[in-house]
């Protein structure tokens, strides 16, 4: 009689651990699913700055496709500075203390790839637009625990006029 009460329970523990599993495969299908609609709305925002009209040579926007270029040129020469040197008539300028280095080595690395400064900024401003909706989605599911307001949050956030903003009229990096 305990055998099969012993038994009953590891039937029944078995049976929780699949839905439970189960569930958990589909909370995670459900953040993917969320995940990709962030990733598909990214791309739809940022499809403009592929146009050829824009003009990236003003406010931020020069000052990243200098520091892409100058940071092109020290990763073909694999050394790492803090001072471009082909600056300032070959003196040398210090951007890097003012920005952090990420901010130019991802571009540059795609530089290196695609060979043109602009096209690999605005496909690292697309990159960051995704992210920032992705880094939305998942504090909002941390402080609320919900899925909907998530989605909505992060959607809200990467269409932001300020965030647009700074992404076609300054080409700030934020």
């Amino acid at each position: 009689m305990e055998n099969e009460i012993i038994e009953v329970k590891k039937i029944n523990d078995k049976k929780e651990e699949k839905e439970k599993n189960n569930n958990k495969r589909k909370a995670n299908l459900n953040h993917i699913i969320n995940i990709l609609i962030i990733v598909f709305i990214g791309i739809f925002i940022s499809i403009p700055l592929f146009n050829g009209k824009l003009d990236i040579y003003r406010d931020d926007g020069i000052q990243h496709i200098i520091r892409i270029e100058e940071e092109t040129e020290n990763i073909k020469k694999l050394e790492s500075s803090k001072i471009y040197d082909n600056l300032c008539n070959h003196f040398g300028y210090s951007w890097n203390i003012f920005y952090g280095n990420f901010t130019s080595f991802i571009p540059a690395l795609l530089n290196v790839i695609i060979e043109n400064e602009i096209i690999s900024f605005k496909i690292f401003l697309s990159f960051i637009l995704i992210l920032s909706g992705i880094s939305m989605y998942f504090c909002t599911y941390k402080m609320f625990g919900k899925k909907g307001i998530s989605i909505i949050s992060a959607i809200m956030y990467m269409t932001m006029p300020y965030h647009l903003n700074d992404m076609y009229i300054r080409y700030s990096i934020r």
